[in-house]
């Protein structure tokens, strides 16, 4: 679940409302939230959920262990000379 855009539109306070019934009816405790926009933890209305802030991050979704990301990240972003893909080396407008 994430957390709407705020505005001030009807849509919007109908849509909070409902999420927080939605959270308490099934006991949900605690939501991740992105730390980039909103580092400090909050409380989601009366629901009693608590926002969880984390950052962003390469989750690919390919894998399924630790060593199948770290096979994964490692083809992506080594050259082919160390067995990677090689990619970052002909394609400068990925990050490297």
């Amino acid at each position: 679940m994430s957390t709407p855009d705020c505005g001030n539109s009807a849509t919007d306070l109908r849509t909070i409302r409902t999420s927080t019934r939605v959270l308490a009816a099934l006991g949900i405790k605690a939501v991740a939230s992105d730390a980039s926009y909103e580092a400090r933890q909050r409380s989601l209305g009366a629901s009693g959920a608590l926002t969880l802030p984390r950052y962003p991050m390469s989750a690919y979704y390919n894998v399924g262990t630790a060593e199948e990301l770290v096979d994964e990240y490692n083809w992506i972003y080594n050259s082919s000379a160390h067995g990677g893909s090689g990619d970052c080396e002909t394609n400068r407008s990925r990050p490297a």
